[in-house]
């Protein structure tokens, strides 16, 4: 750029003057200049721009974070609620409801609801009615659990799946054998249509009596311990694949109603149909 103005300026100086043209290519020297500095200042703005944008973005991010449910906003009665110290959920006490749209719970029997969020190592315990209960664990899936008052004799851990495809059957039952040692009794249980997994196991005094489930998305027995129960004789279950290498013609395969039947023999029937002397009362609402 520097050569294109001295020929310039030799051109001028020879036509004008010396002083007057070298007037001249000053002038248009500080045009390109300006030029230059208005395209600088343009980059720099443009520049400055996208890092505020770029910083707001992080920020919303952190606040996402921060604030993962809309209801716990600062200004939320949630929020508040926490705040004081107070449940954020309806403590008035109210009559058992039913819980058949959840894929997993726990029914133990020889514990409270104190001993079992304990045991279960939950945390942030809240305490709440079934209606309100229910409706956040339900809303959380797989974040939070309502531990139930007293029902049929158990205390019911609902939300709290005990098996799943995520991990092996191995490790479920590792953490299993932990929480059934604690108490007298244990019933668990897992459906859920999406992979056709369904799957019941039962502890008496700390040791796995029974276990039985199968996986339909893999076309396998998921669980298999033990002799089948007196319960599952009555429910026709002997009826149900005990084996892949047999004619699956013959046999039936479990399904979310089969889940139901035996919980109802074992514990309590996730539609309550088994419950005929309930009472009001309030569970609480745990995180996992």
């Amino acid at each position: 750029m520097s050569s294109f103005f001295d020929k310039l300026l030799n051109s001028a100086s020879r036509t004008i003057g010396r002083e007057v043209g070298k007037k001249a290519v000053n002038a248009v020297v500080d045009i390109f200049d300006g030029d230059d500095d208005k395209k600088k200042k343009s980059s720099s703005k443009k520049t400055a721009e996208k890092k505020t944008k770029k910083a707001e973005k992080q920020a919303e991010v952190k606040e996402e974070k921060k604030v993962e449910n809309p209801n716990m906003s600062a200004s939320s009665p949630m929020a508040m609620a926490f705040s004081k110290g107070e449940s954020p959920y309806d403590t008035t006490p109210d009559m058992p409801r039913p819980f058949m749209n959840f894929n997993g719970w726990l029914c133990i029997k020889g514990g409270t609801p104190q001993e079992v969020i304990k045991t279960l190592g939950l945390k942030n315990s809240h305490e709440a009615n079934w209606e309100s209960g229910l409706e956040a664990a339900g809303d959380a899936f797989m974040e939070k659990v309502f531990v139930s008052p007293l029902i049929n004799g158990c205390v019911l851990a609902i939300g709290y799946t005990p098996f799943g495809v995520k991990n092996s059957v191995k490790e479920e039952l590792e953490v299993l054998d932990k929480i059934a040692d604690k108490f007298d009794e244990m019933s668990c249980f897992a459906t859920q249509s999406t992979v056709d997994i369904h799957v019941w196991a039962k502890y008496v005094g700390g040791k796995l009596k029974r276990g039985y489930g199968w996986l339909g998305e893999s076309g396998e027995i998921y669980l298999k311990e033990g002799n089948m129960t007196p319960e599952e004789h009555k429910l026709g279950f002997s009826k149900l694949i005990d084996d892949t290498d047999c004619d699956w013609e013959k046999v039936e395969f479990p399904d979310m109603e089969s889940v139901f039947a035996i919980a109802k023999e074992w514990g309590v029937a996730p539609d309550l149909s088994d419950i005929t002397n309930a009472e009001k009362g309030t569970g609480f609402v745990c995180d996992l």
